[in-house]
């Protein structure tokens, strides 16, 4: 599957990181235009913390979580500006 998102790995600062449970996550550098994320709500600069309960620790975790996923609903948890936001996403596939 393919949310249509370029992330990096970020290491979270301690409050936040002990609010979400983890210390690593996703920071989402580009949202591609027409993509599953742009539908749903994603914004450059969100903080991907979890795809269906998975924790997202970088893009290879992001891509590990979407295997096999092309077609269905997930729920994405990000941070936005410090509060913590689920997105419901049907994951696409790549062009």
């Amino acid at each position: 599957g393919y949310l249509g998102v370029g992330a990096y790995p970020i290491g979270l600062p301690a409050a936040l990181a002990a609010s979400v449970g983890q210390a690593r996550a996703a920071l989402v550098a580009s949202v591609e235009d027409g993509g599953a994320a742009a539908a749903a709500g994603v914004l450059v600069g969100d903080i991907l913390v979890t795809l269906d309960g998975v924790a997202i620790g970088g893009p290879d975790e992001l891509r590990d979580a979407l295997v096999d996923r092309a077609g269905k609903a997930v729920e994405v948890v990000i941070i936005r500006a410090g509060a913590r936001h689920a997105l419901d996403v049907t994951v696409g596939t790549r062009a």
